[in-house]
């Protein structure tokens, strides 16, 4: 289809029935629901790119945690997907993905801990770990700006328990970039392994691509 038309993927509703017991659909269901969820956080950076006020480095900050958190859950069903797709030639990208030892890495070290203790969870036995492990020169509880106010401290905690500690604020910025820049690869390369099993998927099972 053109970049700018407008498309659908449909089913007959009699065809749709017999599909919500499917495992396989229901799988690609989940998929979708993650793949939303990646892309939504990937979206609210755009209006803070180059922005250095609070909510910008907010924002910054949440949508890279969130993204390691729903990668991480992403991950844990990309293994469920296995079991239903592996013999697919649609699943080999996602295939290519759990073979890679950089991503096995990536998910034990980084994803998990974040996803565990501190996106879905608020316990303060993980935070009294992080504050054990890290320490901050010029640690700043809050910023604020007018009636504003953004608890940095919070967020920065977590961050650094994401990189192996440093010398100097220039490792360390240079650690927190590396894995950043880890984790927003990933959240592509999921992405699109997941649309290569999504659709061509889909067309096995009877829906059908029409323009609107």
């Amino acid at each position: 289809m053109p970049s700018d038309e407008t498309w659908r993927v449909i089913a007959d509703q009699s065809e749709y029935a017999k599909q919500a017991a499917d495992e396989r659909f229901i799988h690609l269901l989940a998929l979708a629901r993650c793949v939303n969820a990646l892309r939504f956080s990937a979206s609210v950076l755009t209006p803070v790119q180059g922005h250095d006020r609070q909510a910008a480095v907010r924002t910054r900050i949440n949508s890279f945690l969130h993204t390691a958190a729903i990668l991480f859950e992403g991950g844990r069903l990309a293994e469920s997907l296995a079991r239903h797709f592996r013999t697919d030639p649609a699943f080999a990208l996602m295939a290519e993905l759990l073979a890679d030892r950089d991503v096995t890495t990536l998910f034990a070290e980084t994803l998990k801990p974040v996803r565990d203790g501190f996106v879905f969870h608020y316990g303060p036995e993980n935070i009294r770990e992080a504050l054990e492990r890290n320490e901050e020169d010029e640690p700043v509880f809050v910023l604020g700006r007018g009636d504003q106010a953004y608890y940095q401290l919070a967020d920065l905690v977590v961050v650094r328990t994401m990189i192996q500690t440093p010398q100097s604020e220039a490792e360390r910025d240079a650690s927190y970039a590396e894995v950043l820049k880890a984790v927003a690869d990933l959240g592509v390369r999921f992405a699109r392994a997941a649309d290569r099993l999504i659709a061509p998927v889909l067309l096995q099972m009877g829906w059908r691509m029409v323009s609107r």
